[in-house]
């Protein structure tokens, strides 16, 4: 139940950043991290932490149940949960605009948190052995990958033609917002699993 409560609190700050700074960030063009440049720094950053501590909680659930964890899992979710971390406290470049360390820093954790999640839901199926949940999360692993390589096509689009140009339609806000709508559902997979397994326990 934890890792769902944390996934929802993600999903929350999310939504709050899309509602009440709607007309300052377009949701097609710039991505979530622009909201933290708009006045929604701690409530992005609340949300970014959320997913880290949905990680967080997972592992540890996944312990209790039993499940054997081997180190590349453990070190993909740990990935996944620094780059957010960074994330979280080092903004980005604003959309289209000049790079700077900083935003470079970002760029880099958020390279690594989006490449992570999918890999280590995708080693964690071969832990689950074969049954249905392992077969629904290698599901949604293909597409997290099928998103991310979309949301990849765009951000390079924006990152390589330099500041103010893109050789390619906009469109990386929205793309990102499908690829974190897909890793969130991939994560409730498991998620959902330990919360019927804690009930059936009790």
């Amino acid at each position: 139940m934890a890792t769902l409560g944390a996934l929802a609190t993600a999903v929350a700050s999310v939504l709050w950043l899309h509602i009440f700074l709607a007309a300052r960030v377009d949701p097609v063009s710039q991505v979530i991290s622009d909201y933290a440049l708009s006045g929604g720094a701690v409530w992005f950053a609340c949300g970014a932490l959320a997913l880290a501590g949905a990680m967080v909680v997972l592992v540890i659930g996944l312990i209790r149940a039993g499940v054997p964890l081997t180190t590349p899992f453990v070190a993909l979710a740990a990935g996944w949960c620094l780059g957010l971390t960074v994330c979280a406290f080092v903004p980005t470049d604003p959309t289209g605009g000049s790079r700077t360390f900083g935003g470079a820093v970002h760029l880099v954790a958020g390279t690594v948190l989006f490449v992570c999640l999918p890999s280590a839901l995708r080693v964690l199926t071969v832990q689950l052995g074969p049954g249905d949940l392992a077969a629904r999360l290698r599901r949604w692993t293909q597409w997290c990958w099928a998103a991310l390589a979309v949301f990849a096509a765009t951000q390079v689009c924006v990152v390589f033609s330099g500041p103010g140009a893109s050789f390619g339609p906009p469109v990386q806000g929205l793309c990102e917002r499908l690829t974190f709508a897909t890793y969130v559902a991939a994560m409730s997979q498991p998620a959902f699993a330990l919360s019927r397994l804690e009930r059936k326990s009790c």
